[in-house]
């Protein structure tokens, strides 16, 4: 799968990241799941790639005719530019805690995410 990179005002975005609710879906609150889940609490048994898995989905970048593309499929698509670390683990990066409106105006905190912002052109221009 292939698509553009999103633009504003005519130009490839300058910065993106990359974001997977993996400790939300790791929760473990599912009946009859063995494993220990994702604390949403601390963080504990949070992990990227999820346990067993085989594959993960990963992006990489490449140019056609001078425009920039993402693409599914991992790191070894030909025509690759970047492949953002080649891992999920790289890709997807840190543990994210998303704050959210609880009971008594007050917030909570939750491991919901991994998350990682690029600060840079995917395609590695300037």
């Amino acid at each position: 799968m292939r698509f553009t990179v999103p633009v504003s005002g005519g130009r490839a975005l300058e910065r993106m990241a990359f974001e997977t609710d993996l400790p939300r879906i790791e929760r473990g609150d599912e009946p009859g799941n063995p494993l220990p889940g994702c604390d949403p609490n601390t963080g504990a048994n949070c992990v990227n790639p999820p346990p067993g898995a085989e594959f993960y989905p990963l992006y990489t970048s490449t140019r056609v005719g001078g425009t920039c593309f993402l693409q599914q499929g991992g790191p070894n698509i030909p025509g690759t530019v970047n492949d953002f670390g080649g891992t999920s683990t790289a890709e997807y990066g840190d543990l994210l805690f998303v704050t959210y409106p609880d009971v008594g105006f007050k917030t909570i905190s939750l491991a919901e995410d991994f998350h990682r912002d690029l600060r840079a052109d995917p395609c590695g221009r300037g």
